[in-house]
């Protein structure tokens, strides 16, 4: 199982000729479960610019995805009542770093244990730091959450970001 954000679903959806390779082996690989909220695939069609047929393409891709269970588009409401605990007090501290997006999309990976990956360099650069920060150890430690990270970069530009 992993987290995307916009950027991996648009880069996967795009008439680009560059998909990074990181993109390909999540989408396409039948063993990982790909997990998103609503509004992180909504920002990602919408970045597929003016084309309509494309952004057509992308929901029913998207659609199809979630009828055969490789993508699973999660919230709030999916969460267990102390993962939305965990998550709505990460948030509250990540918006400080992060966009209230991306704070969103870090507090839910952060809470549910579940692997992100980014092709933003600002999450990764800022995660660490706010990995690194006592405030948001000690909330990690009283929700009983990992307190470390640990990113790998399978590629330029891509960084698969986990907890332990």
């Amino acid at each position: 199982m992993i987290f995307v954000d916009n950027k991996v679903i648009g880069n996967y959806f795009s008439e680009k000729e560059t998909t990074y390779a990181a993109v390909e082996t999540v989408f396409e690989d039948p063993e990982i479960q790909i997990q998103c909220g609503r509004q992180i695939v909504e920002e990602a069609v919408h970045q597929l610019g003016r084309n309509a047929d494309l952004r057509k393409a992308a929901r029913e891709a998207v659609s199809r995805l979630e009828q055969e269970g490789k993508l699973n588009v999660t919230g709030a409401a999916s969460l267990t009542p102390e993962q939305r605990g965990s998550s709505q007090q990460l948030q509250r501290q990540l918006i400080r770093s992060f966009s209230v997006r991306e704070a969103a999309l870090v507090a839910e990976s952060v809470s549910r244990q579940v692997p992100l990956l980014t092709l933003e360099s600002r999450i990764t650069k800022t995660l660490s730091s706010v990995f690194a920060d006592k405030a948001f150890q000690s909330a990690l430690e009283r929700h009983g959450l990992k307190q470390s990270l640990e990113i790998i970069q399978p590629q330029p530009g891509a960084s698969l970001i986990s907890y332990c």
